[in-house]
């Protein structure tokens, strides 16, 4: 996936290329520069050592009325042994009754890094830890299609596929993949039925071997009371089967879903209660949430309760906030969710902080800073894990292409295995940024 994000970097830059409504535009930045870290790969016995360090930010976009691609490609090299890479590559096409959207991203992480593999990169979706001690290579990609918008029956399928390949001791390969199909009816402007059929299969190789499939099927329907009140009611059934225990373990029921949304002025408050089958049994929920936006800003926030079958209930929540003004871009991401399997088909609770500030500082620089956090409870299978991060950098113009960062981080990681290990940082990059279309 990699290379092939490389090789298509390099055949985008010829003429042929150009797009005749939307041009095509690319953007390249390349850093040289240094690192002083005192515990890179988080191995817990600190050796302050001083790295070169590389890096390419690479992206590529194009958009016209009804289409828009977008290649990214984003590496660095410390050393000579941490390296990260990821490839992302993206395309969408909309018509008036159609929409269609297909993206695949690559990743290899170093030892030590955070990874994400489930149906999105939130914490309530599949969210956990790399083994401290491992690389891993990630590949993922997902396919979407609509057809029938507007129109009295309509059309609506997707596929996804997370896969995962750690090295060393503890080496595994998890494979996640996901479809669905719907078929909508449209009896009015105000009521509209729909027909639908999922499934999920988890395969996990190595240390814990795993295969789970998941088989859901239902019927729902969504109408509006009046022009501020919808209403929205899916049921249906589901069967879960983990075939990999002796004996297997097989878990059938009903699951619902059901939703009102009222709309205000600048967004919308909802009530939600659901139920589904996971590997243990039920698991309900029952939310509340808002949705508020304006020019400047964006903030959604859910809270709720969640309880698994056999346990007691625990709250959940999401917080999701953005203020974008002249000078200062914030973005903030908190959420307390549930996994309802993760690569050892168990479910787990997974807590994500993520916060960014970016700040203007005159006529040339600009500051950033970062922190992250994600911590997933202990199960029958796998310990707590936490890792977490702040990382403040200033970057200033020397020129129009030219630029100076310079900027300290902290990286801290604990579990079971290696208890609680840390690195702290200081790099010093210089950037030169190529920029040009067709």
């Amino acid at each position: 996936m990699i290379r092939l994000g490389l090789i298509l970097a390099v055949v985008i830059s010829v003429p042929a290329m150009a797009q005749d409504d939307g041009g095509l535009r690319a953007d390249l930045t390349i850093g040289v520069g240094a690192v002083v870290d005192d515990d890179i790969d988080l191995t817990g016995m600190p050796a302050s050592a001083q790295h070169g360090a590389a890096s390419v930010q690479f992206l590529m976009s194009s958009k016209t009325r009804t289409e828009k691609v977008e290649l990214r490609f984003d590496g660095d090299v410390i050393g000579h042994a941490h390296k990260r890479l990821e490839t992302e590559l993206k395309y969408a096409r909309k018509t008036k009754s159609s929409r269609f959207a297909v993206s695949v991203f690559g990743q290899k992480l170093p030892v030590g890094a955070a990874y994400a593999i489930g149906r999105s990169l939130d914490a309530s979706e599949g969210f956990d830890l790399a083994p401290s001690q491992s690389k891993s290579r990630i590949f993922g990609g997902d396919i979407a299609l609509v057809s029938g918008i507007g129109r009295p029956i309509g059309f609506d399928l997707s596929y996804g596929v997370r896969r995962r390949k750690s090295f060393g001791p503890s080496a595994t390969t998890s494979t996640r993949q996901f479809a669905r199909i719907e078929t909508v009816f449209r009896f009015s402007e105000l009521t509209k039925a729909r027909l639908y059929l999922g499934g999920e299969q988890l395969r996990t190789s190595g240390s814990t071997a795993v295969l789970q499939r998941q088989r859901a099927a239902g019927v729902g329907v969504t109408h509006k009371l009046s022009k501020v009140t919808e209403i929205e009611a899916d049921i249906g059934w589901s069967t879960v089967r983990q075939a990999n225990a002796r004996p297997s373990i097989t878990n059938s029921g009903l699951e619902w879903h059901l939703k009102m949304t009222r709309r205000q002025r600048n967004g919308s408050v909802f009530a939600i209660a659901s139920s589904e089958q996971i590997k243990a049994g039920p698991l309900r929920r029952l939310q509340f949430g808002l949705v508020n936006s304006a020019s400047d800003r964006s903030l959604k926030l859910t809270v709720g309760v969640a309880k698994p079958a056999n346990t007691s209930p625990d709250l959940t929540m999401s917080l999701e906030f953005a203020v974008d003004m002249a000078s200062t871009q914030i973005k903030t991401l908190a959420s307390r969710d549930f996994i309802a399997s993760d690569e050892t088909g168990e479910s787990r609770i997974a807590t994500k902080l993520a916060v960014g500030l970016m700040r203007k500082v005159g006529a040339r620089g600009a500051l950033d800073v970062s922190v992250g956090y994600f911590k997933t409870n202990r199960t029958s299978v796998t310990p707590e894990r936490s890792a977490g991060h702040f990382r403040t950098s200033y970057h200033h113009a020397l020129r129009r292409d030219w630029g100076v960062v310079a900027g300290v981080e902290r990286r801290v990681r604990r579990d079971a295995t290696t208890g609680r290990v840390g690195s702290n940082s200081l790099f010093v990059t210089f950037e030169r940024k190529f920029s040009g279309g067709l």
